[in-house]
């Protein structure tokens, strides 16, 4: 005779994209914490790409997709997913993605948002859990500031006409102060 088994939390797959989970009924469903971390900015990454991170924690069971949209519109290169969420010591799932996005868009202030999508334990409909995070609005890139440069220039040239009226004013004051003698010898 066999002996069968049940085995709770296995997974089995029937073709492409189709994957059954037995939930093991000791767990309970739950959906995912949504984080988004910003990139660790240096000198080096002006020039380069910097890596926006999401990270979705504490969900069961581990069905869940990860997308990302940048200024509204969904991006698809430049985005690393892990293949597969790991089970943490609660027996509950985690999934990282990974962004990569040019220093220059970053610093254009565009909304980026990562979107967890997965299964609502209470309903069993798709929905979804969103963060956002904005870049800094900075004038960094030689683009942007060159804009500047004129604007500069005038405040520049504005002041050294003020500095040099204001030494002209003081020479004709001290002139007219010894004309009248008033100034001793």
């Amino acid at each position: 005779s066999t002996d069968f088994q049940c085995d709770t939390g296995s997974q089995a797959y029937f073709g492409p994209g189709t994957k059954l989970t037995v939930l093991d009924p000791k767990i309970t469903p739950s959906k995912p914490t949504v984080r988004i971390l910003k990139p660790i900015l240096n000198e080096e990454c002006r020039k380069e790409t910097v890596t926006v991170v999401c990270v979705a924690d504490n969900f069961y069971p581990d069905h869940v997709k990860v997308s990302w949209t940048v200024g509204g519109v969904v991006r698809t290169d430049g985005v690393a997913t892990d293949s597969a969420a790991t089970q943490n010591s609660e027996n509950k799932y985690n999934i990282t993605s990974r962004l990569s996005i040019s220093y220059k868009e970053w610093i254009k202030e565009a909304e980026i948002n990562c979107t967890v999508t997965y299964t609502d334990p209470e309903t069993n409909n798709q929905t979804s859990v969103t963060e956002y995070i904005k870049g800094p609005k900075r004038v960094d890139s030689e683009e942007e500031a060159e804009k500047y440069v004129p604007r500069g220039k005038t405040m520049l040239l504005a002041y050294g006409a003020f500095i040099i009226k204001g030494f002209l004013y003081g020479l004709f004051i001290m002139v007219v102060i010894r004309r009248q003698g008033f100034m001793s010898k």
